[in-house]
């Protein structure tokens, strides 16, 4: 639940008065958005990898990895 990890994000953030990012499974720009008011920044790398594993060549990858960019980036705008 990204509300839950958010919270608890938060929480680790004011008792240490540190940057922290989450990343276990935020893949959507839906998801960043749930995390965006909580934390510092999202790791997305198995995201990354999958836009990769699932594109049939280089162009495609490509394509999709721009797209899933483009996507999380959406979540942080306001």
């Amino acid at each position: 639940d990204f509300d839950v990890a958010g919270k608890r994000a938060r929480d680790i953030k004011e008792r240490t008065n540190k940057p922290v990012v989450v990343g276990f499974g935020d893949s959507t720009g839906s998801d960043v958005k749930k995390l965006a008011g909580y934390v510092d920044g999202v790791v997305v790398g198995s995201a990354l990898v999958r836009a990769v594993e699932q594109s049939s060549d280089r162009e495609g990858a490509v394509r999709a990895v721009r797209a899933l960019v483009k996507d999380l980036a959406s979540g942080l705008r306001r």
